[in-house]
């Protein structure tokens, strides 16, 4: 299992990426308020995913 934090600037595609990876497809997001918490599987890795919000604090 590998753990994995996505963090950066407001609108720069993080909660994007993440469901690209998890659900195979382009989805239209919201801005993120807090995280998503995921698990991905991608070529026979385990990943857990912490998508957090880009607001100036968490």
């Amino acid at each position: 299992e590998h753990k994995l934090v996505l963090v950066g600037l407001d609108n720069a595609g993080k909660t994007t990426i993440l469901y690209q990876l998890l659900l195979g497809e382009a989805v239209h997001t919201r801005p993120t308020i807090g995280s998503n918490v995921e698990e991905v599987l991608w070529r026979n890795l385990r990943f857990v995913m912490w998508d957090l919000g880009g607001q100036q604090s968490l």
